[in-house]
């Protein structure tokens, strides 16, 4: 059934095969939505900051894609980039009290984990390996 409603977000879910999020569909392939935010939150983060079509600001996405050595990237770096990235869904009024935590697992790898809170109050983590 087509979406009628004007509320939440497309429904994203981690493939643990792949470890990358994909769109979530129901039993008759339609696309399906929640209040998760999920997809705003990972699409700040990977979106290259001021090179989306539609962005006449210039302000929406992340800088985290400059951060082409790995290596030599902090795990604060990671955590400020993402904080910043996400303060538009912030003052858009989409989530609130958001926390980045970023962690080295190997000297080519850091894991990103994002919490946060929808406008309801619901919590919610979504997690982003950023590799070189």
């Amino acid at each position: 059934m087509p979406r009628t409603d004007a509320s939440g977000d497309i429904t994203v879910v981690l493939n643990r095969n792949t470890n990358r999020y994909d769109f979530d569909f129901d039993a008759t392939r339609d696309v399906k939505f929640d209040d998760t935010e999920r997809h705003r939150v990972l699409s700040l983060l990977v979106e290259h900051r001021g090179k989306w079509w539609a962005d006449t600001t210039g302000e929406r996405g992340s800088q985290i894609h400059t951060l082409k050595n790995v290596r030599s990237t902090t795990p604060s770096q990671m955590e400020a980039f993402a904080m910043e990235a996400l303060q538009k869904a912030v003052d858009e009024g989409k989530i609130q009290n958001v926390t980045a935590s970023a962690r080295r697992v190997s000297p080519t790898r850091i894991d990103l984990t994002v919490s946060y809170e929808t406008a309801g109050g619901k919590p919610v983590t979504v997690k982003r390996t950023i590799t070189a």
